[in-house]
């Protein structure tokens, strides 16, 4: 009775749904969706980010013509071979080079240089920071971003460009992180 059970099961795996070959499917993970405060555009992300997953424009009248800022949440696979001090002072460095800035000294206390956001949670940190554009002098930027390390991704929030138009669009980034889901 056994070794027809076997025989039959066998049989059915085998014989299978008939067809042969394997059909993998992937299906893109929806974007994390959040209210989008007025005047923001959503834009498709870039296809060489694919870590990024939702992207926003400002664009800011001004004196001097439109000022333009950029908006993204960017969702980081965790390097866990990477202690978090590391990792923040890696990203710091980037963001402050992108601003004209120097980077940190090796021995400097990175968490030194951000504000901590608890409302995310008590790993998250802030960093809010004025520069120059290295290829255009004297054009003032901005970048106020958000790391929020979890245990298998960070969430990076990141509203960076021209500073008018930064500065009219932080109270709406800082409000809507919360809720970015």
């Amino acid at each position: 009775m056994k070794w027809s059970a076997l025989v039959g099961l066998c049989l059915v795996i085998w014989a299978g749904c008939g067809k042969l070959e394997i059909e993998v499917f992937t299906v893109p993970p929806m974007a994390p969706r959040v209210a989008i405060p007025e005047g923001w555009t959503e834009v498709t992300p870039s296809r060489m980010m694919r870590e990024q997953k939702q992207r926003f424009e400002i664009i800011v009248e001004g004196e001097d013509g439109n000022a333009t800022a950029v908006v993204t949440l960017t969702v980081l696979p965790r390097k866990k071979d990477m202690a978090l001090e590391q990792y923040l002072q890696i990203n710091v460095n980037r963001w402050r080079g992108q601003l004209g800035l120097e980077v940190l000294p090796k021995d400097a206390n990175v968490k030194d240089n951000l504000q901590r956001m608890p409302v995310l949670s008590e790993s998250a940190w802030m960093m809010d920071a004025n520069g120059t554009s290295p290829t255009n002098p004297g054009e003032p930027l901005r970048t106020v971003v958000v790391l929020n390390p979890l245990a298998h991704a960070t969430w990076v929030f990141k509203l960076s460009g021209d500073e008018a138009a930064v500065q009219r669009a932080r109270a709406s980034f800082m409000k809507m992180i919360p809720d970015w889901k």
